[in-house]
């Protein structure tokens, strides 16, 4: 084997690495999109926990477990559970660019579920836009 084949092979296994990993944002990047939530909506949700990556997408996903907040009688008749999701995604073409989508999934009383979709903040040139 030559310096030139063993070069491929070396950029061959760089360039496949590259591919499968998934960075997430940072914890401040994180803690910003939340705070852009909470200007935009009220809603005071505090740090999602991570949940997990998805290879195929490209996203990386986070929750908040909200039951706490069913706490009134009209609330408890709408929901049994209340979660907040919320999916990060790398900006294409932007280093250190994430878009990160609010959306609510609930279960009724009745047993039933649904999903709400928010809003989206995104995060670029250290400047956060939101959308909702």
């Amino acid at each position: 084997m030559n310096i030139q084949e063993l070069k491929k092979i070396i950029f061959e296994e760089v360039k496949k690495t590259l591919n499968e990993e998934i960075t997430e944002p940072s914890e401040q990047v994180l803690k910003g999109a939340m705070n852009v939530f909470k200007q935009n909506t009220g809603i005071v949700a505090g740090m999602p926990v991570f949940v997990g990556k998805s290879k195929r997408t490209g996203s990386i996903y986070y929750e908040i477990n909200l039951d706490k907040e069913i706490r009134t009688n009209v609330m408890k008749a709408l929901f049994t559970s209340l979660v907040l999701k919320v999916e990060a995604r790398e900006l294409p073409g932007v280093i250190g660019g994430y878009s990160f989508k609010f959306e609510f999934s609930y279960i009724h009383p009745n047993g039933n579920s649904n999903g709400l979709d928010i809003g989206i903040v995104f995060y670029k040139d250290n400047k956060y836009i939101a959308k909702f």
